[in-house]
C-alpha cells in the first residue's frame, strides 16, 4: 500500500490531522487519530437530527466510560416498540462521522420508524494496518471487549426506550461491518441480522466462526471491486475475499447453492460504477445472504459517502438497502428471546414485570415469573454501572416470585437517591430496567 497516498486520502476525508507520529510506523507517517473522549467533549449533549434528536449518551462498562449517539425520530412516542439498528463506524473514524458524513442513516430512520445508535470505538491495533479507533476482533490488539460492551449498550438503550427486541440489527462500515458479523455470531439471541459495507471476514474471524458455528443468520455485504483499502479479492493471511464472506454465511444457513445474479439499474451514469446483486436464498429459518458487488466501486458508503479509495456508487442508497434487508429479516422464530415482559419474543423462559412503586422512597417490589426451571440472578446497579446489591442468586423452579429492595447496599447502608437499574438473568438470557430511588 502507498502509505503517503493513504495519509493524504485520510486527511482529505477529515479522519486524520497532521502533527503527531504513530509509534511503530515504519515509514514515519505523522498522523493523529481523533480521541473518542475528546470527540464527545467537543459535541453538545444533544444536537438536532433530520427531523429528530440525537442524544449523547454514556455508560460505564468494564470500568471504562463508553459513549454513543442515539438518534430518535420525531415520530417516536414510546407507545409502541420500534426496531433498533446499531451502526458501527470504520477504523480511524468516529460515531459522528458515521452518522452525518458516511451512512446518513437518520434520513431512512425518519420515514421507516426505527432508532439508530452510533457507538464510539476505542483504539485497536489492526495487524498490517496500524492503530486507530475501531472494534476489537480476533487477532487484533486492544484492551476492551466490544462484544460485551454492545450487549450492555443494548440494555442501556432498552432501559429508557421502547425497543422491539426481535428487531435489533447490527451494521457498519469497514472494520465496523466486520465487527457486525462477529457480533451476530457471539450474541445470536440479541441480534436478528447483520450486514454492512466494505467489511468482509478476516481469516482469524473465519477460523473462529468455523470453530463454533451457530444459528442461521441473514447477512449482507456491499463491497467495491476497486476498493483501494480493503481489496475485493482480500489480503492474503489477513482479510478474506468478499465472495468468501457470502459463501460462508450461505453455507452456514444451508441456502440454495445456486445464486441469483441481478444487474441493478444504472441510475447515475457519471459515478463510474455499477451494482450487481448476488443473492443466496432458501436458507434455514427463511434466511438469505446478499452480496452487492459494486463494480469499479471503492471503499465508500454507496449513495452518500465521500470517503472512498475509489469511486462511490450512487445507483443505490446503502442505508436504504440495508434497512429493507433488516426489515424482512427479524429474529427467526427458533431464536426469539427478547426482554422478559414481552412474552411474544420469548422462548418461554421467564417474564420480568415493572417494579412497583417506581419512583419509590422506602421499598419497591420486583416481580418475575419463571416459566422454565433456571438459575436466577437479580442485581441492582447504580447509574455508573457499579453493582450495589445482589437480591437473588439461586435456582428457581417454575412459578411466580418477587423481591423487595429497600435502597440499601450489600453492607446494609442506605444508598444516595438517584437512578438505579435492576438486571435479571435466567439461564442464558437477561434484561435490565430503570428505577428512581427518592429520599
Amino acid at each position: 500500500m502507498n502509505f503517503f497516498l493513504y495519509r493524504l486520502q485520510l486527511l482529505s476525508a477529515g479522519v486524520l490531522r497532521p502533527g503527531v507520529s504513530v509509534p511503530g510506523n515504519p515509514e514515519g507517517i505523522r498522523k493523529t487519530i481523533i480521541s473518542p473522549i475528546l470527540f464527545f467533549f467537543l459535541t453538545g449533549s444533544f444536537v438536532c437530527g433530520q427531523g429528530g434528536v440525537v442524544h449523547q449518551r454514556s455508560l460505564i462498562h468494564d470500568g471504562m466510560l463508553r459513549q454513543y449517539l442515539l438518534y430518535v425520530p420525531n415520530d417516536y412516542t414510546g407507545q409502541e416498540e420500534w426496531p433498533l439498528v446499531i451502526n458501527y463506524h470504520g477504523w480511524t473514524s468516529n460515531a459522528t462521522a458515521q452518522m452525518n458524513t458516511y451512512s446518513k442513516m437518520n434520513l431512512i430512520a425518519d420515514t421507516a420508524h426505527f432508532l439508530v445508535a452510533y457507538p464510539q470505538g476505542f483504539q485497536i491495533l489492526v495487524p498490517g494496518f496500524g492503530p486507530g479507533a475501531g472494534w476489537n476482533l480476533p487477532g487484533y490488539i486492544a484492551n476492551q471487549d466490544d462484544i460485551s460492551f454492545s450487549d450492555s449498550l443494548l440494555d442501556h438503550i432498552d432501559a429508557d426506550f421502547s425497543i422491539d427486541l426481535s428487531r435489533v440489527h447490527a451494521t457498519g462500515w469497514s472494520n465496523g461491518c466486520t465487527f457486525s458479523f462477529y457480533l451476530a455470531h457471539r450474541l445470536p439471541h440479541r441480534f436478528a441480522s447483520a450486514g454492512g459495507v466494505a467489511g468482509p471476514l478476516t481469516y482469524e474471524l473465519l477460523d473462529s466462526l468455523n470453530a463454533a458455528p451457530g444459528r442461521p443468520f441473514s447477512a449482507l455485504l456491499m463491497h467495491g471491486t476497486a476498493d483501494g483499502l480493503v481489496p475485493y479479492t482480500g489480503v492474503p493471511g489477513l482479510i478474506t475475499p468478499a465472495t468468501a464472506t457470502a459463501s460462508y454465511w450461505s453455507s452456514r444457513n444451508n441456502c440454495s447453492p445456486d445464486s441469483i445474479v441481478t444487474d441493478l439499474p444504472e441510475f447515475v451514469v457519471n459515478d463510474n460504477s455499477t451494482v450487481t446483486l448476488i443473492a443466496y436464498v432458501g436458507g434455514d429459518d427463511d434466511t438469505e445472504v446478499l452480496l452487492y458487488r459494486i463494480n469499479k466501486g471503492g471503499h465508500g458508503w454507496p449513495g452518500t459517502g465521500p470517503y472512498s479509495f475509489g469511486p462511490t456508487n450512487l445507483d443505490i442508497n446503502a442505508s436504504a438497502e440495508i434497512w429493507n434487508f433488516f426489515k424482512r429479516n427479524p429474529m427467526p422464530a427458533s431464536a426469539m428471546t427478547g426482554v422478559a415482559d414481552r412474552a411474544e419474543h420469548l422462548p418461554a423462559t421467564f417474564r420480568l414485570h415493572p417494579n412497583y412503586p417506581n419512583p419509590f422512597s422506602q421499598t419497591t417490589t420486583i416481580t418475575y415469573s419463571v416459566l422454565e426451571p433456571s438459575h436466577v440472578e437479580l442485581k441492582i446497579y447504580n447509574e455508573q454501572g457499579q453493582l450495589v446489591k445482589k437480591l437473588v442468586d439461586g435456582y428457581h423452579t417454575t412459578g411466580e416470585y418477587s423481591a423487595v429492595w429497600d435502597g440499601k447496599d450489600n453492607e446494609g447502608s442506605l444508598l444516595a437517591p438517584g437512578i438505579y437499574f435492576y438486571r435479571i438473568k435466567m439461564g442464558a438470557y437477561g434484561t435490565a430496567r430503570k428505577m428512581a430511588y427518592l429520599k
